[in-house]
């Protein structure tokens, strides 16, 4: 059976990537998130030695998460400063070869939300354009419709996609984060249905092909409270057994959807549980429950459109090989 891709999230300082490594073989993880930003900017700047660490483990997926902080909405006097460090993180992407996920933008100007998001799209354009970098893709991320955040929604992150020029779009991707989606109230991981519509809805509307990477957490938070507050597998509103309306089932499903997909998995939850998550992800994947969860979901997709059908044929395919 194919290896799922995943792995964790780490806070690596110049020259610590070899370590990095070091610690997903420990946790039996073939995935990192590397976190390049901080509330100053950019935070890591690869050594000779980090960029040789790199060459040296490009079958470990690698994905890069830029600042937590920037608002592309907003082109007030920190434009010019988020500009300049988002183009830097770019480029050690570039050298890293490697993508970047980046935040929605934050409506804070009460503008109507078609100028929120052409402002959101136009200043990703120009940084793309301005960083004179060919392929590494701004991964953006669903919000959990906090305050004025926009993106957490399939609808809205499609009108944003959509909004990009033709030259810029194969440079955009998304990533999803499953508390974020969970406590935006777009995606119930305890709920069969709610996975299926979702994924079908993402598919048809933006293109499974574009989803590239997952936020695999659980959620402190319950269902649509708006409340960003990630938690490892067994201990958070999803999969906890000692909170009401709990379940694996679901995210049994999710995980699987991936797994055939392709599609990394990557957890941000505590580094002292980065074991257990990773672990957990893998006896799911490949628990006993497999062979009839795969067969579950090839009845659930068959009777889907035609586009779907496609994607439901790449999933049930996988697994019988």
């Amino acid at each position: 059976m194919t290896e799922p891709i995943i792995g964790a999230t780490y806070c690596p300082h110049s020259g610590q990537l070899r370590d990095i490594y070091s610690s997903l073989q420990l946790i039996h993880a073939n995935a990192v998130q590397i976190v390049i930003s901080n509330s100053r900017g950019t935070s890591f700047l690869p050594t000779n030695d980090d960029i040789n660490s790199r060459l040296e483990n490009m079958d470990i997926y690698m994905v890069a998460h830029g600042m937590y902080t920037i608002n592309l909405c907003n082109r007030g006097s920190q434009f010019s400063f988020n500009k300049r460090e988002l183009i830097k993180q770019i480029q050690i992407c570039e050298q890293l070869n490697c993508d970047i996920i980046i935040h929605q933008g934050k409506n804070t100007q009460t503008l109507p939300l078609h100028n929120a998001m052409k402002l959101y799209v136009d200043a990703i354009t120009e940084i793309i354009r301005d960083s004179n970098t060919s392929m590494t893709q701004i991964l953006l991320e669903n919000s959990s419709h906090a305050g004025t955040e926009m993106g957490y929604n399939i609808s809205q992150l499609a009108q944003i996609y959509n909004m990009f020029p033709s030259d810029i779009k194969n440079r955009i991707g998304f990533c999803l984060d499953t508390c974020h989606a969970f406590v935006a109230g777009e995606l119930d991981l305890r709920n069969l249905d709610s996975i299926k519509h979702f994924i079908f809805d993402f598919d048809r509307s933006i293109g499974i092909s574009n989803l590239r990477v997952i936020h695999l957490n659980d959620s402190k938070s319950p269902f649509g409270s708006h409340s960003d507050r990630h938690s490892s597998w067994m201990f958070g509103h999803i999969t906890n057994q000692h909170l009401p309306n709990t379940n694996t089932n679901g995210l049994l499903y999710f995980m699987l959807i991936m797994f055939a997909n392709n599609i990394p998995m990557v957890m941000e939850t505590d580094t002292d549980k980065y074991g257990w998550d990773v672990a957990f992800t893998k006896n799911v994947i490949y628990s006993h429950q497999l062979k009839k969860a795969t067969e579950n979901i090839k009845k659930m997709f068959a009777l889907q459109s035609d586009n779907t059908k496609t994607f439901a044929l790449t999933l049930t395919t996988h697994h019988s090989k």
